[in-house]
């Protein structure tokens, strides 16, 4: 018997903790990841993915055809030197070579600058963003972030819609 009331106390404790991850949102760029000069556990790093999260997730949708796979994909990244600018360009390899294709579309994507002692932020506007035929099947689409110099905090969101639900994105 005590050890059943035992294994009850300690299951209830075991179930009565909740973990709490950071949370992360698009949007919501601190002071200090601005003012941070270099990555705390990799000095010479020239830039550093903050944070990343995808989803993937499927519905019905009459217009394309049947049933479609959505994959959402949100990215914040810190840019510390010259170096690093390469990070500011995205490109999304997509399958463009059948009718209905896949579809990409960035949003919310902005590039944060510490200026006059307050945030600036920048939005990607369309002559940031390219599309990029590879071949007859597969294209790019591609952004290059506005106003990105050392210390800017980037981020973005993107979204492959694709009617080829059997296969997954990594």
């Amino acid at each position: 018997m005590r050890i059943r009331i035992t294994n009850l106390i300690a299951l209830l404790l075991m179930t009565a903790f909740t973990v709490n991850a950071q949370k992360f949102e698009l949007g919501k760029v601190s002071m200090e990841e601005l003012q941070e000069t270099r990555h705390p556990r990799e000095a010479d790093a020239p830039a550093a993915i903050l944070f990343e999260r995808g989803s993937t997730y499927f519905s019905y949708n009459d217009n394309r055809g049947g049933f479609t796979m959505t994959t959402e994909v949100e990215v914040r990244i810190k840019i510390y030197t010259k170096e690093g600018y390469d990070w500011s360009n995205k490109k999304v390899l997509y399958f463009s070579g059948e009718i209905p294709g896949e579809k990409v579309e960035f949003s919310k994507a902005y590039s944060y600058n510490i200026v006059d002692g307050k945030i600036e932020k920048t939005k990607l506007k369309s002559d940031g963003e390219f599309n990029e035929k590879v071949n007859k099947l597969w294209s790019f689409k591609k952004i290059t972030m506005p106003n990105v110099k050392e210390g800017t905090v980037i981020e973005y969101r993107y979204t492959i819609e694709s009617p080829y639900v059997s296969t997954l994105p990594d």
